[in-house]
């Protein structure tokens, strides 16, 4: 229902360029010289009407994250995802009057006729755990007990399949994962996709 409604208030709102973002996510332009806006103007100037996003997914490396504090202070390593749900994130686009759908992929890829997807993937910083106590209250007690079991047959909500019970460390080691910078981000992604 959250997602039928999104698709109503983007319709409400009319012509423009939207963003299906959840809380716990910041995005960013591949280009280190613009900001999101910038990047999204740029897009729309090339002739695409699509935006997907790679996702660097940051974890928790002690207990340090202090509640209503800027989340990008505290958890500064991420890692790449590595399950298939999470590898496509068409979740910006230009809505120029034409149907479209959210709910089919679970509000992962918007789907529409002539849709252009950009071919450079923009960033997406994920914050899903900012803590030990913060894991285990958000997967036992918000999330495993409301996952709706014809969702979960359509592969939705995988992302906390293998946390079985409360002995589970969210806590990962600095060592394991890669120290975030925006400059270096941006510069793989140039060379990656040679713009």
């Amino acid at each position: 229902f959250i997602l039928e409604r999104k698709e109503k208030i983007a319709k409400q709102l009319g012509m423009g360029w939207y963003i299906h973002a959840d809380a716990d996510e910041f995005r960013e332009s591949p280009w280190i010289q613009h900001n999101l806006r910038e990047a999204i103007i740029r897009v729309d100037s090339e002739g695409y009407n699509a935006i997907n996003f790679n996702i660097y997914d940051f974890k928790p490396t002690n207990n340090d994250f202090v509640n209503g504090a800027d989340v990008r202070m505290y958890l500064k390593f991420y890692s790449k995802p590595v399950l298939n749900f999470d590898n496509v994130q068409v979740k910006c686009w230009k809505y120029f009057g034409q149907e479209f759908d959210l709910r089919k992929s679970g509000g992962h890829l918007v789907e529409f006729k002539e849709r252009r997807i950009y071919p450079i993937p923009f960033i997406l910083r994920h914050y899903p755990i900012r803590s030990q106590k913060h894991g285990e209250k958000k997967v036992f007690n918000e999330r495993k007990k409301r996952f709706d079991t014809i969702e979960k047959k359509s592969q939705w909500h995988a992302q906390y399949d293998h946390i079985k019970d409360l002995r589970f460390n969210f806590l990962h080691r600095e060592e394991d994962l890669i120290e975030y910078d925006r400059h270096v981000v941006c510069n793989d992604i140039q060379k990656q996709f040679a713009i």
